[in-house]
């Protein structure tokens, strides 16, 4: 995760935390350690025990995931998010819309909990002051930074709330629309529809394909209307193009690498990748990333072998390559 002031967050020790999102924070720089199986059932249950032991301890606490005799805020406001109610909670719900959108479940689930966050943080919605991240290299502006509609001529929660009749009738589903990129999180763009001034799109990065990023502000898109969702007046968006000039990293054991240029490209994406989504990477930090690299290189003959592959006697560039991209997740 970055900081606001463009630093990378570090884990702390559990006495430095102040509440459930402070330990859900934790949580999300190293999901690996804290869920077992990547399972969110496992978090929701850890999270039960936390509420537990409040009421225990006789501790005075907000929380937003399970109180007695009911789901909690976190739980309504996915409902209304998803349009459908679920005895199963919230977390059943969100693994069932990682499979289908074929995104990691952990991952969905924390961009839902920015969101949730997000609305619950501002009276205005989704409207909030943009962040400006500095860059490791010194006080620039980069492309990976995250901001929410706030542009002078950007309409008003207001405005929209008001036009919300109109925009539905206007855009209905199934519409073809184009506009242009006016807010930029990590789970999808806000857009700003051509023909509707009072119409807020979000394009949700869900349905998208492995590895994309969210197109920079200003994009222009082109796209049709697949939903409308009324609790917060947003006309939901599936885009035709994400703008992800990105090639995808080589991580199937088919895939090769021929040369030394090829390993060069391979390495510059790599790179890319970390730029843009590093804060999804299991091992951020060098120290961690050379410890998976290592572990992943011993077992690598049985990887190999579970492929019904033998590895190169010699090793190979896309040995070398499938290595450093392992190394990412690789526990």
């Amino acid at each position: 995760m970055t900081a606001p002031d463009g630093t990378r967050q570090k884990p702390r020790q559990l006495t430095e935390l102040g509440d459930v999102h402070d330990f859900l924070d934790e949580v999300r720089l190293r999901p690996g350690m804290w869920l077992r199986g990547s399972s969110l059932q496992h978090l929701d249950s850890m999270l039960v025990g936390y509420r537990v032991a409040l009421a225990v301890h006789g501790i005075a606490e907000d929380f937003d995931f399970w109180n007695p005799g009911c789901q909690g805020p976190f739980a309504e406001w996915l409902w209304k998010r998803l349009g459908r109610h679920s005895s199963l909670g919230w977390a059943v719900e969100i693994e069932r819309e990682a499979e289908a959108s074929n995104t990691p479940p952990v991952e969905l689930f924390f961009s839902l909990l920015d969101e949730y966050r997000s609305e619950r943080s501002q009276p205005e919605g989704w409207m909030r002051p943009q962040v400006q991240v500095p860059d490791h290299r010194g006080g620039r502006r980069r492309m990976t930074e995250y901001t929410w509609p706030n542009g002078v001529d950007d309409p008003t929660s207001e405005d929209i709330r008001r036009a919300w009749p109109a925009t539905m009738t206007a855009l209905p589903v199934g519409a073809r629309v184009t506009g242009r990129v006016i807010g930029r999180q990590r789970f999808g763009v806000f857009v700003r529809i051509d023909g509707a001034p009072y119409a807020l799109g979000l394009a949700e990065i869900g349905g998208s394909p492995p590895g994309t990023v969210p197109p920079r502000l200003g994009f222009m898109i082109s796209g049709s209307v697949v939903d409308h969702a009324e609790h917060n007046c947003q006309v939901k968006l599936r885009l035709d193009d994400w703008g992800d000039e990105r090639e995808p990293l080589p991580l199937t054991i088919n895939e090769r690498l021929a040369d030394r240029e090829a390993l060069s490209g391979f390495l510059r994406r790599l790179r890319q990748d970390f730029e843009a989504s590093g804060d999804q990477w299991e091992n951020r930090t060098l120290d961690r990333f050379l410890e998976a690299l290592e572990a992943w290189v011993g077992d690598a003959p049985g990887r190999y072998a579970n492929h019904g592959q033998e590895l190169p006697a010699g090793g190979d560039w896309t040995f070398i390559a499938r290595a450093l991209s392992a190394a990412r997740f690789y526990e």
